[in-house]
Parts: C-alpha cells; structure tokens; sequence
C-alpha cells in the first residue's frame, strides 16, 4: 500500500539533503543580504519541512519501537508522539510553518504507524550524524 505520507516524508527528506548542503554562515560571507528573497522563502520552507520530519519520525519511531534512543532521549520521542496525537501545539506550529494540515498529518502517520506495525511499510530512517 503506498501511502500519501511516504511522498511527504520523502520530499522533506530531499529538502533535509538540500539544507545540509548549504554552506555555514561564515562560510558564506555575506551573501545573504544579495540573496533573492524567493531563495532565502524556499530555504525556510525547506528548514520547516525539515523540522516537521523530523519531530513526525521520533512520533513513529516512539510509537512502533523502531530506532529506540538511548532512554535518556527516549523522553522526545514520547513527547513527539503525545503532541501529533493530541494535535498539541507543536505539532500544530511546525504543520502551520510547513504549511500542512494538522488533522491531515495525523491521519497519515496513524495510517504509517499501522502499516510499519503489520510489515507492510519500512520504519523511518534513523539520523545520520547528531542524536541517533
């Protein structure tokens, strides 16, 4: 079953790629004040999409036990599965920034959720780099 969902997560992992591409701030030497304002709108479009990522995939690695963190950090994952099911408020900050409906993500990663349960759909990735 192919889900809507797998596009989405696919496309903000595509932006994720793009952002880490970016060269550092000092590496940029003052290049951002010449930058096209529609440039600097899709890089922070691309940096929402990202965040919004990566706070849906600690939702379902909490919720199927896929890519278990230390239990230290295992604290986030629990707490990003609690706000996307109860639509909280940073699940509702991060859909509005990422310009997504907060009732349409949920549907999407319950549906995930369920399909990574039964078999039928690989669990997300883990990070590459920083907190695993």
């Amino acid at each position: 079953m192919n889900l809507p969902l797998l596009p989405l997560v696919e496309s903000i992992r595509d932006a994720m790629v793009e952002w880490e591409s970016v060269p550092a701030p000092e590496q940029q030497q003052d290049q951002t004040e010449e930058l096209d304002p529609a440039i600097q709108g899709a890089r922070c479009a691309q940096l929402w999409d990202a965040a919004l990522a990566e706070f849906v995939k600690d939702a379902i690695q909490y919720a199927t036990g896929t890519g278990k963190p230390p239990p230290e950090l295992e604290i986030e994952g629990r707490a990003a599965f609690d706000d996307v099911c109860s639509l909280g408020p940073m699940t509702r900050h991060l859909c509005q920034m990422a310009d997504v409906e907060p009732g349409w993500l949920l549907e999407q990663v319950k549906a995930a959720i369920l399909e990574i349960r039964d078999g039928n759909l690989p669990p997300p990735r883990r990070r590459r780099g920083g907190r695993q």
